[in-house]
């Protein structure tokens, strides 16, 4: 097998640009869950800027996940060391995925006696239906990336051995397949449609991680042009075909090229929600649900109230789950649970 890149040994270093960089992605991942469409406070302006981010924001968070999997050398696990890999990659990924889902089901469940809930469930069984199946109103669908990573992971050592470590290759392969699914429109059912659309990211990060020294070079280097080209695509992107796909690709150069500037790798903001990016991603939705829900029986969320309804929103899914996460792993009888949310 061809093995390419930097040596091994960098693959142990914590890398303050990833760190900073999934900060900023989570900070979009929860800008992009304050208002969901049609639902009480969703402005014109907050409207128009959370579609641009769904063009790229989960793109840019799977291309780091896929650098983070090759740096971690897990592209490599074949044999022992897969299923190694499968039982680690489960605990991981899937049983918060499972215990969160049912959490979300619950809270949403209690929740619609008390006010109006977005993707509400009609009881426990049908919820964790729709979440299986990923049915339109699925309630966990803020939590999908898990799953999707988890069987990302399972598969590409195998695909980095059958594409005999060349990794132009297998992008190129991800790259017809997505564009594919998006062309001939497939199903979300069971995340057929976001399994197949996303993997071209997953694998740009391990290819950009194997060729790490020609990318950073290139990414400062240029990294203003690109930054500008990103910025106009995604000013357009949700109202063009391939928005995803372009949007995303894009969004690598320009937002992980911003990371590696001196500036961006001081932000104690990105430091911080970075080091608690996997609490803020798994909680989030909880805590803006409940700050929602008190905000809406004291106060509106149209017109003069709508920037500070967002704004507590905002601030409640960021800070809300690193409060949790803190108290979770002081407590005894639930510290086991904190390497979950770690």
């Amino acid at each position: 097998m061809v093995q390419e890149g930097p040596a091994p040994d960098r693959s142990r270093q914590r890398l303050l640009h990833i760190d900073v960089a999934k900060g900023l992605g989570m900070l979009l991942v929860v800008y992009g869950h304050l208002v969901q469409a049609n639902s009480p406070g969703e402005s014109a302006w907050y409207a128009t800027t959370r579609d641009i981010i769904y063009t790229f924001h989960m793109p840019f968070f799977l291309y780091l996940s896929g650098y983070v999997f090759f740096l971690t050398q897990a592209h490599l696990r074949l044999g022992k060391a897969w299923r190694s890999l499968v039982t680690s990659r489960a605990d991981r990924l899937l049983v918060p995925f499972a215990f969160f889902g049912i959490v979300i089901i619950l809270g949403k469940a209690a929740a619609a006696q008390f006010g109006e809930v977005h993707e509400g469930v009609g009881n426990v069984s049908t919820g964790l239906w729709r979440v299986l199946s990923n049915t339109p109103d699925n309630p966990n669908i803020s939590i999908w990336y898990l799953l999707v990573l988890f069987i990302y992971s399972l598969v590409t050592p195998f695909l980095f051995a059958r594409f005999r470590g060349r990794m132009a290759l297998l992008v190129g392969v991800a790259l017809v397949v997505s564009m594919a699914a998006e062309y001939f429109v497939v199903t979300e059912r069971f995340y057929l449609a976001r399994l197949l659309r996303y993997y071209v990211f997953f694998a740009v990060g391990g290819w950009a991680w194997l060729h790490w020294d020609w990318c950073v070079t290139r990414f400062k280097r240029w990294w203003l042009p690109l930054t500008l080209l990103f910025a106009a695509a995604a000013s357009q992107g949700p109202w063009h075909p391939f928005a995803l796909l372009y949007c995303g690709l894009l969004s690598i150069p320009a937002l992980h090229g911003a990371m590696l500037f001196p500036a961006a790798q001081r932000s104690r903001l990105l430091q911080i929600v970075g080091a608690n990016s996997m609490a803020i991603y798994l909680m989030n939705t909880i805590c803006i649900g409940v700050a929602k829900l008190i905000w809406l029986r004291l106060f509106p969320a149209d017109g003069a109230w709508n920037a500070p309804f967002l704004s507590v929103l905002m601030l409640a899914g960021i800070i809300g789950p690193i409060v949790a996460r803190a108290v979770i792993v002081r407590l005894p009888v639930v510290r086991r649970a904190g390497k979950y949310i770690a």
